[in-house]
């Protein structure tokens, strides 16, 4: 064993106060960044199988009126199929239309998706429809539907889904295509506009805005009608700053715990320091540089570094297994867009932010390390 490192362990300390505020700092980091994962992974998964990740619709499409039908082209769903990034390509068939219940009405949108595991005239419904009309699984469900004449199809509600991106006034009924296709009057090869997956790599503000930018010129030239591709992004702006914000947020964490953990250090450093002050003139008197000494509390604060990391990481991932497990934190979902706070632990960030943190520490601890050069041997070697 070195000689600093003996000199380390043998040193007169109180540490475990530091280590708990080490572990508690290195807690708070790791549960920030997995909780802001948690919201980016959740948010995005909602925003992705009820509306995809790039919109392509025709010119003066929206969600409750539907629109005029766009025919469904083999050239142009093998352009888009083959964009690199593109995972998957959607058809869809929207109209709006208005639900009642016990004398409530809701305006809701039904959409057509091509699901073989909908049965025909089955409607999976948002779990807030549910909660404002008391709609279960099992139920008939009435719609009917805006135009000239009005329709009305019967639904038996068979499942419920989390939406998050969904308010009031836009909850999406999802029903099959073909239901929707005969509602409308068209054909098998007609549908309202399309929704595209991307691979996860890409699932980022700019990177979706450069892929509908390529979906875009694929589709020139194909068809009668032009395309218009809208990232996610552009569809749901305030969602997506509401992150931005998050990861901002998560900054401001790490750089506060990076200052607390650092100051701690220090502060204990130097308690260590006063309380060892005769060891320090001994060991130089014994011929050891001031840089010598250094190392010893170095290995020491290294030690106390260590341990509040190991200590706060475990905390952090049995917390995050827990919440995950059993979601026992709630959240408002109106203002939160899920219903309980969401947990991903990403395994490469942990690592980094342990590296970042315990490098600060050790900076911040060479400060008190100036104090062991003005240390004078005469004036504190104890003499028995």
């Amino acid at each position: 064993m070195p000689g600093s490192a003996f000199i380390a362990r043998s040193l007169r300390s109180g540490e475990g106060l530091a280590t708990a505020l080490v572990a508690l700092s290195f807690f708070i980091v790791i549960i920030a960044f997995a909780v802001a994962g948690g919201f980016r992974r959740e948010i995005y998964a909602g925003i992705r199988a009820v509306s995809g990740d790039i919109l392509l619709e025709p010119a003066g499409f929206d969600y409750p009126g539907g629109g005029e039908p766009v025919a469904r082209l083999p050239e142009l769903e093998a352009r888009i199929s083959g964009i690199d990034g593109i995972r998957e390509v959607r058809p869809f068939v929207s109209r709006g239309g208005i639900v009642r219940r016990e004398g409530n009405i809701q305006g809701v949108i039904v959409k057509g998706v091509a699901d073989s595991s909908l049965a025909s005239l089955h409607a999976r419904i948002p779990s807030r429809l549910c909660s404002l009309l008391g709609f279960s699984e099992g139920e008939k469900m009435t719609v009917w539907f805006i135009g000239d004449p009005v329709q009305a199809r019967n639904f038996t509600v068979e499942a419920r889904y989390d939406a998050v991106a969904s308010t009031d006034e836009n909850l999406t009924v999802l029903v099959p295509l073909a239901d929707m296709q005969r509602l409308c009057g068209w054909g098998a090869d007609s549908v309202s506009a399309y929704e595209l997956c991307v691979a996860d790599k890409f699932a980022s503000r700019a990177l979706l805005r450069d892929k509908a930018a390529q979906v875009g010129l694929a589709t020139v030239g194909v068809g009668d009608e032009p395309l218009f591709a809208v990232s996610a992004p552009d569809r749901y702006p305030q969602v997506f700053d509401w992150l931005d914000l998050v990861d901002s947020n998560v900054l401001v964490i790490l750089l506060l715990m990076m200052l607390v953990a650092g100051f701690n250090m220090v502060s204990s450093m130097l308690i260590l320091m006063f309380r060892n002050l005769s060891t320090i003139g001994m060991l130089k008197t014994m011929g050891m540089t001031s840089r010598d000494v250094s190392a010893v509390f170095l290995r020491r604060a290294s030690r106390i570094a260590l341990r509040g990391m190991l200590l706060g990481d475990a905390a952090a991932l049995l917390f995050c297994a827990l919440q995950h497990a059993t979601h026992f934190l709630k959240l408002n979902p109106q203002n939160y867009y899920v219903a309980w706070v969401p947990v991903s632990v990403n395994p490469v960030m942990p690592l980094l932010t342990n590296l970042a943190v315990y490098a600060a520490i050790l900076l911040f601890t060479l400060l008190p390390c100036l104090f062991i050069a003005r240390v004078d041997p005469a004036r504190t070697v104890r003499r028995d």
